[in-house]
């Protein structure tokens, strides 16, 4: 049976006090899950998706995902429940395979919980984690969760690997702003060649390119006008910087 939202619920009066009762003995023996459900998946509901999830059964979680059928006005609250739940998963390598089973199940968009979730990845450097999550849309660089501004002021290369293929809610040479003083010269030239094919153009990038002037770092001027710096910025700042030094 199912409610008006679509979402299914526990109606089946039968089957419903074995199904329920099962709890307990689904990390030994998903296999009386399995018997059960193989001739009655429409038993499948909201409350026992949330039970395998809460009880960090991953058997149970991929069978239920497997015969629910989960749809409706309520789909949304079910999926960030599910979210929710998993991130609690302390694990590193158990949390990955069960946001690889929501995934596969098609569980999993972006909302506040996985940019949470991201920033946390991103911080401790799961990156087949942060690599799962940025593969299925979530955004990487939306406050108060900026994934994106934090791998750039840590310099991190690997994870500003994996977000080359993100879509950004504002431009990207805004992150220019949170690159460390400190950084040297190879390094901001490996971080436009990074950032650079993905779109680095604008101000930030054009002052950028007159403090590289200023500092006389030819690899780094190169990359930035290769990527669309312009020269132009500040009435020719970067070319009447050239003439002074």
């Amino acid at each position: 049976d199912r409610d008006v939202t679509g979402v299914q619920t526990c109606a089946l009066p039968i089957l419903e006090p074995e199904i329920q009762g099962l709890g307990a003995r689904w990390i030994p023996s998903p296999d009386l899950l399995l018997l059960c459900l193989a001739h009655r998946p429409e038993v499948v509901c909201r409350h026992l998706l949330l039970k395998a999830l809460e009880s960090q059964n991953l058997p149970a979680t991929a069978i239920m995902l497997a015969y629910g059928r989960f749809s409706g006005d309520h789909f949304r609250d079910v999926r960030n429940l599910a979210c929710e739940f998993v991130s609690r998963v302390q694990d590193d390598r158990r949390r990955h395979k069960f946001f690889t089973v929501l995934v596969e199940s098609e569980f999993v968009a972006d909302s506040l919980v996985l940019r949470q979730e991201l920033m946390k990845d991103v911080k401790t450097r799961q990156l087949p984690l942060i690599k799962l999550l940025v593969d299925v849309g979530v955004i990487v660089d939306m406050e108060p969760h900026n994934a994106f501004y934090w791998a750039v002021s840590h310099m991190d290369f690997d994870i500003l690997e994996l977000f080359k293929s993100c879509k950004f809610s504002s431009p990207i040479s805004l992150a220019l702003k949170f690159v460390p003083d400190s950084t040297s010269e190879s390094d901001l030239v490996r971080l436009v060649e990074i950032l650079g094919p993905i779109g680095l153009a604008g101000e930030p990038l054009d002052s950028y390119l007159i403090c590289a002037v200023r500092r006389r770092r030819i690899q780094l001027v190169d990359a930035m006008i290769r990527y669309g710096a312009s020269i132009e910025f500040e009435q020719a700042s970067a070319i009447q910087t050239t003439l002074e030094n």
